[in-house]
């Protein structure tokens, strides 16, 4: 209870410490915490939100493990073949390892800014609905610790299965200058498999954070994230003794908080009258491992809209 009583916490610490002026406003993250197992909680679109109102992803992203081209790691195509006027920066910009390759491919980031594919026919731009597919076989060979082989063997699989539109296919391979999709289904089933042995060196579940960072920027409709909650539901989001009318409980509250009409609630957004505008002396930071140090909470702060 303690334990996860803290993690609750840490997110409404985070979310806090984003600021006014959130794009997501904060009434929307009611529903899409508490219902994960505590091993799975790490797939809450919780974690993507925060991860884009940190520096997590786009550190790793421009300032992270990048330079020549390397065969073993799958480089963007907004990297290495441009737009007429743009510089390619193959010799600069393409990944070093599996993860900083998997974070290029849905944040290439090509002029600079940390951003998602412009074009719609990118392959996880096209797929966003779909990669919970690729979300849970991923999170499940982390946590069985499955070797390369074997974990490689599982994404492919998944990877294979997710359904391209003869549109998309098309102008992926005209972008990529391939004959067949299976030039990027092999190698993101690498990357994503290689990417199991680096763990120790990037943020716990970064992969997963990256997806659901990925998934949380492309979604402003309540409908694009059904087919991930739906994948998630009786897989990982739910004990499977779980009464039945606490789940369909959930999943309204869910879907009537992402339909909501953004707005800001001023007592999310501003300390109540009664508050101090700071911290007591004696009233130390949170401590908070999933955000990797301490979170400033403000007594007194903490909306009573925030129900995760």
């Amino acid at each position: 209870m303690i334990k996860k009583t803290i993690r609750l916490l840490c997110i409404w610490g985070a979310a806090l410490h984003m600021g006014v002026g959130s794009e997501i406003p904060l009434e929307q993250i009611q529903g899409l915490y508490t219902p994960f197992l505590p091993d799975n909680s790490d797939l809450s679109l919780v974690q993507g939100m925060i991860a884009l109102r940190t520096d997590i992803l786009k550190n790793i992203r421009l300032k992270g493990y990048y330079g020549p081209k390397n065969d073993k790691f799958i480089c963007h195509y907004q990297i290495t073949t441009p737009r007429p006027g743009h510089e390619p920066q193959e010799k600069t910009n393409c990944p070093q390892d599996n993860t900083t390759a998997i974070i290029q491919q849905l944040f290439p980031s090509a002029a600079g800014e940390f951003s998602v594919p412009s074009l719609t026919s990118d392959f996880f731009r096209a797929n966003k609905a779909q990669l919970g597919k690729i979300l849970i076989p991923f999170h499940e060979a982390r946590q069985k610790k499955l070797p390369y082989d074997e974990a490689y063997k599982v994404l492919r699989e998944a990877f294979g299965k997710l359904k391209i539109n003869t549109s998309d296919a098309a102008a992926l391979k005209k972008e990529w200058k391939i004959d067949n999709l299976d030039f990027l289904l092999d190698n993101y089933a690498k990357i994503f498999a290689g990417s199991l042995a680096e763990q120790d060196q990037y943020p716990e579940g970064i992969v997963e954070t990256a997806l659901l960072a990925f998934m949380w920027k492309l979604t402003d409709k309540r409908e694009g994230f059904d087919v991930l909650m739906k994948d998630l539901q009786g897989k990982l989001a739910f004990p499977k003794d779980t009464p039945q009318n606490k789940v369909k409980q959930w999943q309204q509250t869910l879907s009537g908080n992402l339909s909501r009409t953004p707005k800001k609630y001023p007592e999310a957004s501003t300390p109540h009258k009664n508050t101090p505008a700071s911290p007591a002396k004696n009233t130390p930071p949170l401590w908070c491992p999933m955000m990797g140090g301490y979170v400033p909470l403000l007594p007194g702060t903490i909306s009573k809209q925030i129900i995760l």
